[in-house]
């Protein structure tokens, strides 16, 4: 049976790993991120919509090959496919990867032409059920190189070397899920 995963396209990098050396730079984003929806908020909505810079600092920097990601992830099953939706169009996408169990868990991402990673992001869900999966997951792609896991959304960083901050992170985005 094929296994197929599906990501929308708001979601691409809004959950992302990027290396260590942006969270300088991340931080002053959900500062700005911050201080921007306090000047626009309009009761449930807002009257204007930030779009962030781009990291100096790309997850390609890391040299991580997908070999090494399925190395370090063996115990996620691999997707046969990843489907999106572009412009109303949903197909599967040749250039993006995924292992995980579903939409809701779900580590995806996209190679260069030389096989290294260039941007990783999460299909992120954290319920009693797969709160240890998330948290083994966090802790293998910490052990790569040193890596940062952004959530733009909850406005968070995660060094990936720390146990206590993934731990930390994930009862934070249980809680926030729920």
């Amino acid at each position: 049976m094929k296994r197929t995963v599906y990501f929308h396209e708001d979601d691409y990098c809004q959950t992302e790993i990027l290396p260590l050396a942006a969270k300088k730079f991340c931080l002053k984003q959900i500062g700005e991120i911050d201080e921007f929806a306090v000047r626009h908020s309009e009761g449930i909505g807002f009257s204007d919509m930030y779009v962030r810079d781009e990291s100096p600092h790309s997850i390609s920097e890391a040299g991580i090959s997908q070999e090494k990601i399925a190395e370090v992830l063996d115990f996620l099953p691999e997707f046969d496919e990843v489907d999106s939706e572009y412009m109303h169009y949903i197909g599967d996408s040749q250039l993006v990867f995924a292992r995980g169990i579903d939409n809701h868990m779900a580590v995806f991402w996209e190679k260069d032409e030389n096989g290294i990673i260039s941007a990783m992001w999460f299909g992120i869900y954290v319920i009693p059920e797969n709160r240890d999966i998330w948290c083994k997951t966090l802790i293998a792609l910490g052990s790569i190189a040193p890596l940062l896991l952004v959530d733009w959304c909850a406005g968070i960083c995660v060094d990936l070397a720390d146990v206590k901050e993934i731990e930390n992170y994930i009862n934070e985005i249980e809680n926030y899920t729920e």
